[in-house]
């Protein structure tokens, strides 16, 4: 048997009998010195006395003594065994926690399982350091191994929704949809960053117009004409439409024209030539009813709008997406006025 001795709130060994002896004699434990016995500290002189009821005392030396030798441990604490079992279950509900946002991850969740386990193995840890030292902490460690065995199942009951789902028609219709969106949204950015014209270069527009006319760019060499790219259902385009109008109101009959290309769908066709109307644009308007898939917009990479153009009179822009009074002063400007 082993005993634990304490000097100045120091703990030293455990001893058996024979190394307290042997210390004893050494100078390194003294009677005044402390030992555990029976879930108790009592003075090892006592302890001595006690001894002799049974078996030969050892050996005894003079008090005061000075201890060259021990264990630089802290005295036992009451509350050690519950901290240690405490940080133990508050450690495992953490981990427990991690473990089940990590799991709600698609088709990657079951890497969180490791940390499940390992909280798991804490929890247990904690509960039999609580059983053992009946000490308080049985609630926090119930609740971590509760959370740790939650945590360790709930990778794989993830992973199998996910993997229910994917199998899912819908679901796989659903991504499959997704996917062309997307794919569709990059092209048009891919499409605008190539093909979008810049200042100096010549646009090609032929087209037949929603009043049914033939209207040619190159017809209008000698003019300033905006090339407006638009829809009805575009709140900035609509926003912007009275600064156009006043600049087509303004300048039109000084050589100014304009040429719209809604990106209006097909279904909407009736209320693009009603809003024309309605709003007083006499210019023509290029409809092919494709939306963003309009062809003049996907062949100059119109992935915005409003999008505008501002020719000059040899056919080449000199400026783009003029937007309030800066449209009419550079129309003044490239006329000439």
């Amino acid at each position: 048997m082993k005993y634990w001795i304490s000097k100045n709130d120091q703990k030293y060994g455990p001893y058996t009998l024979d190394q307290i002896r042997r210390n004893l004699e050494e100078g390194t434990i003294l009677l005044t010195d402390y030992i555990y016995k029976d879930k108790e500290w009592i003075s090892l002189s006592q302890f001595l006395e006690d001894r002799k009821r049974a078996i030969k005392s050892p050996q005894q030396i003079a008090p005061g003594a000075k201890v060259t030798e021990g264990l630089k441990s802290k005295k036992p604490s009451s509350d050690e065994e519950s901290q240690s079992a405490l940080v133990l279950g508050i450690i495992s509900i953490v981990l427990a926690l991690v473990t089940a946002a990590i799991s709600w991850i698609p088709f990657i969740g079951f890497l969180a399982l490791p940390l499940g386990v390992i909280a798991l193995i804490l929890a247990i840890i904690g509960l039999i350091i609580v059983l053992v030292t009946k000490k308080r902490g049985m609630l926090v460690v119930v609740i971590g191994l509760a959370f740790s065995l939650i945590s360790c199942l709930l990778p794989f009951i993830m992973t199998q929704v996910f993997m229910d789902a994917v199998d899912d028609p819908e679901f796989q219709k659903a991504i499959s949809e997704w996917a062309e969106e997307v794919d569709a949204e990059l092209n048009k950015l891919d499409t605008g960053e190539l093909n979008r014209p810049g200042v100096g270069e010549v646009m090609e527009l032929k087209f037949t117009s929603l009043a049914g006319k033939e209207i040619d760019l190159a017809d209008m060499k000698g003019k300033v004409v905006l090339i407006d790219f638009w829809a009805t259902w575009c709140g900035p385009c609509i926003a912007e439409l009275p600064n156009v109008r006043k600049a087509y109101e303004d300048y039109h009959d000084k050589g100014f024209e304009i040429i719209g290309i809604s990106l209006d769908k097909a279904k909407d066709e009736a209320k693009l030539k009603s809003f024309v109307k309605d709003e007083n644009m006499p210019w023509p308007q290029a409809f092919d009813g494709k939306g963003w898939d309009t062809d003049l917009a996907q062949q100059y990479g119109i992935s915005s709008i409003p999008a505008t153009f501002l020719v000059g009179k040899d056919g080449k822009i000199v400026s783009s997406n003029l937007r309030g009074p800066a449209l009419s002063l550079a129309v003044k400007k490239e006329l000439g006025l």
